[in-house]
């Protein structure tokens, strides 16, 4: 809570007050909003003698984008370390109200865990992005959130490490599976299963070609896994 002439902000449960000439110094969005101020009614909540801006975003969300904005030290660029879920946050709320440089710093943390090429996963670039251990549900928010910011180039290594989990991950993840448009959850629910049938294919070729009597023998197993795909 800031204690200076600004602008209260409302999401959930939760108030928030900030310096309203810096928030609209960053933000297009909301410095359009404050230009063109709406009616007051009857039925607005006011508070200082102003209207309370009501945000239909999560509260957890807004805290986080709005620390980024007045708290210089709490959003670095990577390599600083940055909770993944304030991070999804961020990146969702700074597209929606138009703050470009929160966009690419986020954009930047995010490519720490979904690498763009072969040459970015092996050079095993440290994950700035903390999350509880065990906890899959960042991954599953990630994509609705990259499609919807319209971050294609690392939608296909979201895919895959959420494809490496077997169904039962999946409906574990909690509200971050149950959120996902039903399309995004038939394309995890089938690359899961492409990818564990994958894995027990491949077992079974390696017993295979590791029991070939002849050279011969193990060209003729390779020549035929190789055609079963």
């Amino acid at each position: 809570w800031v204690f200076a002439p600004g602008v209260t902000l409302r999401a959930e449960d939760s108030i928030f007050h900030v310096t309203k000439s810096i928030l609209a110094a960053r933000s297009t969005v909301f410095e359009s909003m404050f230009h063109f101020p709406q009616p007051a009614s009857g039925g607005d909540e006011i508070m200082d003698g102003s209207p309370i801006v009501r945000l239909d975003d999560s509260a957890v969300d807004v805290e986080a984008f709005l620390r980024a904005i007045f708290d210089s030290n709490y959003f670095m660029p990577p390599p600083a370390a940055i909770d993944f879920h304030a991070v999804l946050g961020i990146l969702r709320l700074s597209h929606k109200y138009d703050i470009g440089y929160l966009h690419k710093r986020a954009i930047l943390h995010l490519e720490t865990v979904f690498p763009l090429d072969l040459a970015n996963y092996h050079a095993d670039v440290p994950n700035t992005l903390g999350y509880v251990n065990g906890d899959i549900s960042p991954e599953f928010k990630a994509i609705p959130i990259l499609q919807a910011v319209d971050a294609s180039w690392l939608l296909p290594y979201a895919f895959y490490s959420v494809g490496t989990y077997s169904p039962d991950h999946f409906f574990r993840a909690g509200a971050a599976w149950t959120n996902m448009p039903d399309a995004v959850k038939t394309t995890c629910l089938r690359l899961g299963a492409h990818h564990w049938c994958g894995i027990i294919r491949a077992n079974r070729w390696f017993d295979e070609v590791s029991t070939c009597p002849s050279s011969v023998l193990c060209s003729t197993t390779k020549l035929a896994f190789l055609r079963s795909e």
